[in-house]
């Protein structure tokens, strides 16, 4: 028997889904809660939060990058400033399948993820007029042969030179954020410079 294929996806208003696709075209979708996917107001007009990045990591582990704009109704539109005057907000979390040591889980059970928020990561100071926040992450997997490999996550995004780094110790749930020594940080280029 051939194994499901399976994928996850985000919406424009936070849904994150994983679904699993068999090989005779039988599909299960499942909707997952994450810290981010409740309204944090009773104001409908509350700005939601939007799934604008995904990365599916190795051992059943997702990367999810969520940003939102709150618009500010009393902001002059100044036509020289290229910054947006809105508020941008951006936030990634870190999803985890708790397996407790047993690879052969299904990831359509939703209560086996757990979630590690890990706030908006890059700095960012502004965003340009008709633009948005989006991370962009790269995995660097440790040796899987070793109990104590650590795994290293680069996190970038579109509007910041910065490139922070989360590590996760092998069997461990919980990422955290490496703080490196001043001058030890990585950046981007940004400009044609």
């Amino acid at each position: 028997q051939e194994p499901n294929t399976i994928f996850a996806f985000g919406t424009n208003k936070g849904s994150l889904g994983i679904a699993s696709v068999s090989a005779l075209g039988a599909a299960k979708v499942i909707f997952l809660d994450h810290p981010q996917s409740f309204q944090e107001d009773d104001d409908e007009d509350w700005p939601c939060w939007k799934i604008t990045h995904l990365n599916w990591l190795e051992n059943c582990s997702l990367a999810v990058g969520l940003s939102r704009v709150i618009v500010d109704a009393e902001a002059e539109d100044d036509e020289e400033d290229e910054d947006d005057p809105n508020e941008h907000q951006a936030s990634l979390l870190m999803g985890a399948m708790i397996t407790e040591g047993d690879d052969d889980v299904d990831p359509l059970n939703s209560s086996l993820w757990s979630w590690s928020e890990m706030g908006d990561v890059v700095p960012f100071f502004s965003v340009p007029k008709g633009g948005h926040h989006a991370f962009h992450t790269t995995l660097l997997p440790g040796n899987r042969s070793s109990t104590t490999s650590t795994t290293l996550l680069l996190v970038g995004c579109n509007v910041a030179s910065e490139v922070a780094v989360l590590s996760r110790q092998q069997g461990d749930d919980e990422w955290a954020m490496l703080d490196l020594m001043e001058g030890n940080q990585m950046t981007c280029p940004t400009d044609e410079e």
